[in-house]
């Protein structure tokens, strides 16, 4: 923690845009850090937070936020307002739903929630049209929101490892899909 608190400071006082705090063991996010808003890249992979707090809105310009390895059943609602947010990485946690906030994330180009616990997806993930690379393999999905396959900017697709009783989409779909897994 010590470690940690360091590297917040630093960056806090030099106004840097990325942080990197993985693998400190970190279980909560310290205060000075949700006070750093010109991060720009935020990585906290490979701790042990179980909670991400509503506060994280205050981290307005965040671009890249990587919270994988971590102990996440939830993200909060307020990750929706982050509206600059082009990369959300949440691989590697125990997130049994996403908010329906994640379709506000307009800017998102990538999200990546493989190995987690999801039974179904939001329908407000068919909001994210400038989506292009979409990660939801080791999953529980047992179907698609109504919608999905409006997502026609998506170039990578992964579906692969969840318990579909059928194939959830038509390749066809998607026009531009450069790479898909099911």
């Amino acid at each position: 923690m010590e470690e940690a608190l360091r590297r917040i400071e630093v960056t806090y006082n030099n106004k840097l845009s990325a942080l990197h705090l993985t693998g400190l063991g970190l279980v909560d996010l310290p205060e000075l850090l949700l006070a750093a808003k010109h991060l720009t890249v935020l990585g906290l992979t490979d701790n042990q937070l179980e909670v991400l707090p509503e506060s994280i809105a205050r981290l307005e310009n965040l671009r890249v936020l990587e919270l994988g390895g971590n102990k996440l059943t939830s993200l909060p609602e307020s990750i929706g307002t982050l509206k600059h947010l082009r990369v959300l990485m949440v691989r590697d946690n125990q997130l049994t739903a996403l908010p329906d906030s994640i379709g506000e994330l307009q800017s998102l180009r990538m999200l990546e929630v493989r190995n987690n616990l999801l039974p179904t997806l939001p329908a407000s993930i068919t909001k994210l049209v400038n989506l292009r690379e979409l990660y939801l393999r080791t999953n529980q999905l047992t179907a698609l929101p109504t919608g999905f396959s409006e997502l026609k900017g998506l170039m990578k697709l992964d579906l692969a490892e969840n318990i579909f009783s059928e194939p959830p989409v038509d390749q066809a779909d998607f026009p531009n899909l450069s790479m898909f897994w099911l």
